[in-house]
């Protein structure tokens, strides 16, 4: 009999673990079912409402009975919202690279607002990406364009808002990417994403004490505008780099990558970008809203396996699966 209690133990050890496991996901899962209530008396200021997921969160969130301050940078898309929609909602003109136009929406937004009333979230949306490519294409001014709108924007938003937020204890929800936790191809992009998660864990862990959450959306390739024409925009980024990095790299380099480019949005591509919106309501309804949502479920469990293997695997199978320049040895 003693030598079968080792396996006894393990057997045992392991129930536990997966009755544990089973009883945290289930918990959690019930927590998530519930919501606040008197959506009508709440107030929801998203930027980025041209289009995209900002556009189809205000509509939802109007539908949802919400009073939303929609954040467009053009009079084109604050229009086309306008149409489609209810008098509840209010369009603001916002650009999030000046830090002018923050103030000026932040002052319209407190002003609107009825006494003594503050907004129950701010949602920075607002993003921008870059053409894929390798990391050295792209020069200084490529990655500052995309950190002036996905970071430095973000940053200003949730600084000049935040004591709106603090006359809700209510909370702040950034759109962060899995390109922030997992980087290739598009390094300028990766970067600022990375920079939103930082920014956002450090602004959580700040507001903790306050009753003040803060929460990333974090997608991976959705069909919207912001991966349109990737083939295309592969081969103007080749076109704008110097003669020699193009004799370096050659034309059959590029054509290469451009049938991955298309493999990759034939297999990975999500058409339902009603997924990012739901998280997106989750985490503005919730009582027990999660610190990161990964909208699609097969890019989730891809990374997670990702995740857990060495670095050296991944970036071995990734040299099996990316192009090789012409002139590297």
């Amino acid at each position: 009999m003693e030598r079968y209690r080792p396996a006894v133990s393990r057997m045992f050890l392991l129930v536990i673990t997966a009755g544990l496991l089973i009883g945290y996901c289930t918990l959690r899962w019930l927590l998530g079912l519930s919501t606040i209530d008197n959506y009508e008396s709440r107030y929801v200021f998203i930027t980025g409402c041209d289009s995209g997921f900002g556009n189809l969160l205000a509509k939802r969130l109007d539908s949802m009975g919400f009073n939303v301050f929609a954040g467009c940078l053009t009079d084109e898309g604050a229009e086309s919202l306008r149409k489609e929609v209810s008098p509840r909602l209010v369009t603001v003109d916002i650009d999030v690279t000046s830090e002018k136009k923050i103030h000026d929406a932040f002052v319209f937004v407190r002003d609107t607002l009825p006494d003594k009333t503050g907004l129950w979230a701010v949602v920075n949306n607002a993003g921008i990406a870059c053409d894929p490519g390798p990391a050295e294409w792209f020069p200084r001014s490529e990655y500052e364009r995309l950190m002036a709108v996905n970071v430095y924007g973000m940053i200003d938003v949730c600084r000049t808002f935040l004591p709106l937020i603090r006359k809700q204890h209510g909370r702040i929800v950034n759109c962060s990417s899995l390109s922030g936790r997992f980087a290739v191809g598009v390094a300028p992009y990766c970067v600022s994403k990375y920079g939103v998660e930082a920014y956002s864990d450090c602004l959580r862990r700040d507001l903790y004490v306050e009753g003040i959450t803060v929460h990333m959306i974090e997608p991976l390739t959705f069909k919207t505008p912001m991966i349109s024409n990737l083939p295309q925009r592969l081969r103007s980024a080749f076109e704008r780099i110097s003669p020699e990095m193009q004799a370096f790299y050659g034309q059959t380099y590029l054509e290469q990558c451009e049938v991955v480019v298309r493999k990759t949005i034939d297999t990975m591509v999500n058409p339902n970008t009603y997924l990012v919106v739901d998280d997106y309501v989750h985490a503005i309804t919730s009582r027990f809203p999660r610190a990161r949502y990964m909208p699609g479920n097969y890019t989730k469990y891809l990374l997670w396996v990702v995740w857990s293997l060495p670095e050296w695997i991944v970036d071995w199978m990734l040299s099996l699966m990316l192009p090789k320049p012409a002139g590297a040895k």
